[in-house]
């Protein structure tokens, strides 16, 4: 998150960055999808928030690619030619002297300073073999970064489950960030046009949809076209099977969760003083209608979770198999379904 705070200083990167004299309100960032960048972990969703409010934005959408589908990330293959400049060049590691030796038999740094100096000599070096060329035209702009200077996020206060459960929408491979329509929590959004067209979804980006030809839809269109006639989150996941996804579902207010832990939050936090639905079969009707999960929800001290809790969440918990006969099945309307209709299929 420093290095992107960073780049909207620089003056390169107002192309991309900046509106005028503005940071522009609506960014879409690609991730590989590794640990420290995963949208799917609490601890990075935190550190997204940060970002979000820093920059005032009002919608933030991380998206990562499938396991297996990293090497179409357009920025994994730009950088691949970094890798390739490296080649038959060595890097002299004790430029300033040896900062290792033997400590008990084993080898350990004895010198941190002079490690340090060497580490900067060949970073700088690094800098300066990588900033020779372009890439697609674009200049390689690239500094050596001593200690990374936090400064920038120490007037941004971290934020806890409840307003994670307000203004973002998790899935497998996306998160979404908008801002909310109460003004006691976000500032009026600097692009009204973008936040009246994703009203129609509560605010966000609809979920990826397949056409009935295999391709996956244009967001916009689908939003556009489809209206509330949309299917939920991540159900074309091949990862969750139809069985499965009802599980995933707070069977109170139909919204959908991409791990049980945060169904668990989110039914603790929003409706643990509730009394429980009837059973039955969901009205249709009442599932299609927009949910403003943002403006409705009433804190109580028995519902608050510290920052300690939610940090300490297992997100990626070994998921039990669902047994037969202890499931809803799915409700969905079979002969319902416009994005599978030739005459409305967007290829992308």
């Amino acid at each position: 998150m420093v290095d992107l705070i960073s780049i909207t200083k620089e003056e390169p990167f107002h192309e991309f960055t900046h509106n005028e004299d503005s940071v522009k309100p609506f960014w879409c960032l690609l991730t590989d999808g590794g640990p420290d960048e995963n949208p799917r972990f609490l601890a990075n969703i935190s550190k997204y928030l940060l970002l979000f409010k820093k920059l005032d934005l009002d919608y933030l959408t991380v998206r990562t690619h499938a396991p297996g589908q990293s090497t179409y990330n357009p920025v994994e293959r730009n950088i691949a030619s970094l890798s390739g400049k490296l080649a038959s060049i060595e890097l002299d590691a004790f430029a300033h002297g040896k900062h290792l030796g033997s400590i008990n038999g084993k080898v350990t740094i004895v010198d941190e300073d002079l490690g340090h100096r060497n580490f900067r000599h060949a970073g700088e070096r690094l800098c300066e073999l990588w900033g020779r060329d372009k890439i697609n035209g674009h200049p390689v702009i690239t500094t050596y970064v001593e200690e990374h200077n936090r400064s920038d996020f120490l007037d941004i206060e971290e934020e806890l489950w409840d307003w994670i459960d307000r203004h973002a929408q998790i899935c497998k491979y996306s998160l979404d960030i908008r801002k909310c329509k109460d003004q006691n929590y976000c500032s009026q959004p600097r692009a009204p046009e973008i936040y009246n067209i994703l009203s129609a979804n509560n605010g966000f980006l609809p979920p990826i949809t397949k056409g009935c030809d295999g391709h996956f839809l244009n967001l916009v269109h689908t939003l556009e076209y489809f209206g509330k006639k949309l299917p939920g989150y991540d159900e074309y996941c091949p990862s969750i099977s139809q069985d499965q996804y009802p599980s995933f579902v707070c069977q109170k207010c139909f919204r959908y969760y991409s791990t049980k832990m945060f169904l668990k939050l989110h039914i603790k936090m929003t409706h643990s003083n509730e009394k429980a639905p009837k059973s039955g079969v969901t009205n249709e009707k009442t599932e299609s209608l927009p949910r403003d999960y943002g403006c409705n929800v009433e804190n109580t001290k028995d519902n608050e979770i510290s920052n300690h809790e939610i940090r300490n969440v297992q997100v990626f918990q070994e998921e039990k198999p669902v047994k037969k006969g202890k499931s809803r099945p799915h409700q969905q309307n079979l002969t319902a379904k416009p994005w599978e209709q030739d005459h409305l299929t967007f290829k992308i």
